[in-house]
């Protein structure tokens, strides 16, 4: 275990010894701990602001270079063992902690493929049927909730549609020799 700014983190695997891997991690989280933090703060605030799922988010900055997984995390995939999706599953690049907040707002809020947005619903509709944990029905944060599953589920459709409209045109192409 390691505690850094009052919070205990799990050391898991690098893929070397228990020594190894807290030192890389102590390392690491030196180094970023307070551009992560803020980078997270973004991504939950876009979230909350209907731009992006959490799933996408991390896809999208680990597919574009801006953060690197950790502790055996795969970008975009939500485990049921985990606590949240801000917890410690990945950390700045060299390339992310040069890039902009703008940079990386705009990096996040694209749109990621139809799978990883179907699981950022999926899991927002798992969320929204157990009244996020036991909510009353008219809680504020159940509508808060409920509101964001609208949004990912339109999104998820935007998505498959324009997915299906590129495999048109590229069954057209292919057909007529382009």
């Amino acid at each position: 275990m390691k505690t850094v700014n009052n919070t205990t983190h799990s050391v898991r695997s690098f893929g070397s010894t228990d020594k190894q891997a807290e030192a890389q991690w102590a390392t690491l989280v030196d180094q970023n701990w307070d551009l992560d933090q803020k980078v997270g703060v973004l991504t939950q605030d876009l979230y909350y602001d209907l731009k992006c799922g959490y799933g996408a988010a991390e896809y999208n900055l680990a597919n574009a270079g801006m953060i690197e997984m950790i502790f055996g995390h795969t970008a975009g995939k939500y485990h049921k063992d985990e606590n949240t999706w801000t917890d410690g599953r990945w950390t700045l690049t060299q390339l992310g902690r040069q890039a902009s907040m703008a940079e990386l707002e705009r990096i996040i809020v694209q749109d990621p493929p139809l799978e990883i947005a179907l699981a950022d619903a999926e899991l927002e509709a798992e969320d929204v049927a157990d009244n996020c944990g036991g909510c009353e029905p008219g809680d504020e944060l159940l509508l808060e909730h409920k509101r964001i599953l609208d949004y990912l589920r339109r999104r998820v459709e935007r998505i498959a549609a324009k997915s299906a409209a590129n495999t048109d045109k590229l069954r057209s192409a292919v057909r007529f020799g382009v």
